[in-house]
């Protein structure tokens, strides 16, 4: 036997040699010799190798050429030569394994690929000389190609990076070995030399290496130049749009999505457009994307479909505004999306987007497509009576949808004034924008009516929603008032109780009789509100009038100017009638000027006018008082002299001046 090379290793130091893929020889990195293939060849002397050797490799050359029967005949020929020899044995797999992808019972195939698969590596373990002279006397990018994807799909991982070693890519055309090395290059991440093969993709293979990029390629810029290469490449009736459509449903791609939907798009690839816009929407992750995702869309007019997953997005999942303005731009502009209704804005409103991007969404759609007026009415009710958010985003929200309307309907604004809390101190911020909108203001009359007798706001809110109502120069009916005066737990400030007055606001004649009925707390006597309790004509019964006599003072003179009017007003006949009062200890019974002169809360200078306006009335003064305890009766004037020293220094002063 001749002289032969084992294991590749250097004949003067033993160091295993390196394989130049370029200049097609190989050297040892230890001494520098350099073994030429074609000389190598030439000194192998086996007994029978060099015979096997060729049909080796020309049983991988049929099957290259997907000529199976050939294929089959040579490998029985090797068989023949020798059974047990590691090339018929890989011939045999890369038959069976080629043949498995086209074959109807594919699983017999492969069942029979697994049995050799194992017998291989039991026989084979390692790659011994022989097998090491069979691929260098293949000598063919094409045949060692083809190995590759045998070893590729078995899992010989020692055998197939010996392959690579010594494969040159560039060298590779046989169309079907590329589309077979494709995908075994592309599981291992070669992808330098799956850019070599995908130049190599013939027109009818364009299918299948778009299918292949699309799948297996990385996520990267180079994805989309493929398919644009591949499309540019094929024919352009064929219909691609099922591979793009798988692609965009099940991708988890994120840097090359957009560009290579927006290749398809300038191929005029078809699509199931809804789930693949929903894909592509997702992918736009700024504004640049978003303009040429959405500018390419808006060239066409898009089917109803399409048009709602774009809106949908924008609407609910965009979180980024200046993106969903980009969106709703381009369906505008394609005539996609002309017009919205209260359906398509409510889900904005009611999701759980932040505040700011919510209304940031809402004013663009408002500016960007129309809404009828029906609509922005539904708005506006959802607005100010389901809307929750904070105060901010509420008023915020509403100042946008009143620049949509003339006036907002009365029956939303009187449940709104009515019943809403929620808005609580800022209430009347709301309540001024409504009535800011309303056309006819005098049909709101009605509702501060019934706003002065619906106390749900706190005192303070209310106050101020009341002052807002009499700026408009609203005037309730005069049960309302009546109520609202009645009312103590109202502020009842002066500023608002002007303006009641300056709208011309009138009470019922009751007023003032039930105002003070319902005085439990002299102190808490308004003037003001007095004195538009009695603006017009009013009665008072006697007992609210003694509570008044008797409890009630009034800054300055007030009671001297009012007691005359309200004594005059007294629906009871007052003139005899007599009251007790305990004066210094002494039981005393008289009439009602009597009893205030010894106990009323006055000075001498009020007491003495509300005297003489009791007088006025022939109210009898000139009665004797009574002592019940000592059974005696006694002229006002005898009694305060007797008792002046226990009396206050007025008693006497007035007692001593009135005329009785």
């Amino acid at each position: 036997m001749a002289e032969h090379f084992t294991q590749q290793r250097c004949q003067d130091c033993q160091g295993g040699l390196v394989y130049n893929k370029k200049e097609k020889y190989w050297e040892c990195p230890y001494c520098g010799k350099i073994y030429e293939r074609e000389l190598r060849f030439n000194k192998v002397q086996i007994d029978g190798l060099a015979g096997i050797n060729d049909l080796v490799r020309s049983t991988l050359s049929r099957v290259a050429s997907l000529d199976f029967q050939g294929a089959e005949r040579d490998l029985l020929e090797c068989e023949k030569i020798n059974h047990s020899f590691v090339g018929t044995l890989i011939a045999s797999i890369a038959v069976s394994l080629i043949k498995s992808f086209f074959s109807k019972d594919r699983q017999q195939e492969l069942s029979k690929v697994n049995l050799l698969r194992q017998r291989l590596a039991r026989e084979f373990e390692e790659i011994e000389n022989e097998e090491h002279i069979l691929y260098d006397f293949l000598d063919s990018a094409d045949l060692l190609g083809i190995l590759a994807v045998v070893y590729g799909s078995i899992g010989a991982r020692d055998r197939l990076a010996c392959i690579y070693n010594i494969l040159d890519i560039e060298d590779v055309y046989n169309p079907n070995v590329v589309k077979f090395l494709l995908g075994v290059v592309l599981r291992d991440g070669r992808v330098e030399d799956a850019d070599i093969l995908l130049g190599k993709i013939t027109t009818d293979a364009v299918r299948f290496g778009i299918s292949t990029v699309l799948n297996s390629y990385p996520d990267s810029p180079k994805k989309s130049e493929h398919i644009d290469a591949l499309l540019s490449k094929g024919n352009p009736d064929t219909d691609y749009s099922k591979l793009f459509d798988t692609y965009f449903q099940g991708t988890t791609d994120q840097s090359c999505v957009v560009d290579v939907f927006l290749t398809a798009v300038s191929h005029k690839v078809g699509f199931n457009t809804a789930p693949v816009i929903s894909k592509v929407c997702s992918s736009c992750t700024d504004v640049e994307k978003a303009r040429r995702v959405f500018g390419a869309l808006a060239s066409k007019r898009l089917d109803e479909a399409t048009a709602k997953v774009i809106l949908d997005w924008c609407i609910l999942e965009c979180e980024d505004p200046e993106i969903s303005e980009v969106g709703f731009k381009a369906l505008f502009s394609s005539n996609s999306i002309f017009e919205i209704t209260c359906e398509t804005v409510l889900p904005l409103l009611k999701s759980a987007q932040d505040d700011d991007v919510k209304l940031a969404k809402c004013k663009q759609m408002l500016s960007n497509f129309k809404i009828s007026g029906k609509n922005i009415d539904r708005l506006l009710a959802y607005c100010l009576l389901e809307n929750p958010g904070e105060y901010e985003y509420r008023r915020d929200l509403l100042e946008v949808l009143l620049t949509r309307v003339e006036s907002v309907q009365l029956a939303v604004v009187e449940r709104y004034v009515l019943a809403y809390t929620a808005d609580g101190e800022y209430k009347d911020e709301f309540v001024t924008m409504l009535l800011g909108k309303a056309t006819h203001v005098s049909l709101y009359s009605d509702l501060f009516s019934k706003y002065l007798v619906t106390r749900i706001d706190p005192a303070k809110t209310r106050e101020k929603i009341i002052s807002i109502f009499l700026g408009f120069k609203l005037n309730p009916d005069p049960k309302s008032f009546s109520a609202y005066l009645c009312n103590f737990s109202e502020i009842h400030s002066k500023e608002v109780l002007t303006k009641f007055n300056a709208v011309g606001a009138r009470a019922l004649p009751t007023t003032f009789d039930q105002y003070l009925s319902a005085l439990s707390d002299p102190s808490k006597y308004n003037t003001f509100v007095a004195e538009l309790a009695t603006k017009g004509s009013f009665s008072i019964g006697g007992n609210n009038l003694v509570k008044y006599i008797m409890r009630v003072t009034e800054p300055s003179s007030g009671k001297a100017i009012n007691a005359p009017r309200y004594l005059a007003a007294c629906r009871d006949d007052l003139k005899t009638a007599t009251f007790n009062v305990n004066v210094a200890g002494i039981a005393v019974t008289g009439t009602l000027g009597h009893v205030y002169l010894l106990a009323g809360p006055d000075d001498a200078f009020v007491t003495q006018e509300t005297l003489k306006a009791m007088k006025n009335i022939r109210m009898r003064l000139d009665l004797p008082v009574e002592l019940p305890a000592e059974r005696k009766k006694l002229k006002i004037q005898k009694f305060v002299e007797l008792y002046k020293d226990k009396l206050p220094a007025k008693v006497s002063q007035v007692a001593n001046d009135f005329k009785w």
